[in-house]
């Protein structure tokens, strides 16, 4: 509730950021490191778009899930982001699109080299517990093969993805039922 209080009544969009699960084995060991880079390289790369489609600033929320709906390892973060970015010199806001945030095929290779970067960045300075360089240099060659994509849905009323996301902040995701089911 506190988070709707601050919507602006503007069109939101429902972002979402995830790791390749090669990844996924040096998470346990290397929490902070990976949730920081995720963090830095998803909102750098929406504001480096915003700085050049829009000549602004956005708005941006983000939410860390660690799991996916079969509570098996799948990083990732849902980001609410403003329709729009407020100019860099603070007077004026510029909409987006309705349905048009950014090429999100851009997004998602810019993404995907800026993350694997930071990975062999992170690798190159020791900041990685428990994984040897030569394997991170491996991987990231692989990664950076591949197509990630980031996925992007606009809001007409960002409520609906506050009350998805706040249940992933204040309260267990997974419902008694789940827990015992799986």
């Amino acid at each position: 509730e506190a988070q709707k209080v601050v919507l602006l009544p503007i069109p939101y969009f429902h972002v979402v950021f995830t790791t390749d699960h090669a990844s996924n084995a040096w998470v346990p060991a290397n929490r902070a490191a990976i949730y920081n880079l995720l963090f830095l390289t998803a909102s750098g790369i929406l504001q480096q778009f915003a700085a050049r489609a829009l000549g602004g600033t956005l708005g941006i929320t983000a939410v860390l899930h660690t799991w996916g709906q079969t509570v098996q390892p799948h990083v990732h973060l849902h980001c609410v982001v403003t329709g729009g970015a407020l100019r860099f010199d603070g007077q004026r806001w510029v909409r987006c699109a309705p349905n048009y945030l950014f090429d999100i095929v851009a997004v998602s290779a810019a993404f995907r080299d800026a993350f694997c970067a930071g990975l062999l960045r992170l690798a190159e300075q020791g900041q990685l517990v428990g994984v040897r360089l030569a394997d991170v240099q491996t991987t990231v060659a692989a990664l950076q093969a591949k197509n990630w994509e980031v996925f992007a849905k606009p809001f007409a009323k960002p409520d609906a993805v506050i009350d998805y996301l706040s249940r992933y902040v204040h309260a267990v995701a997974i419902s008694n039922y789940r827990i015992t089911h799986i």
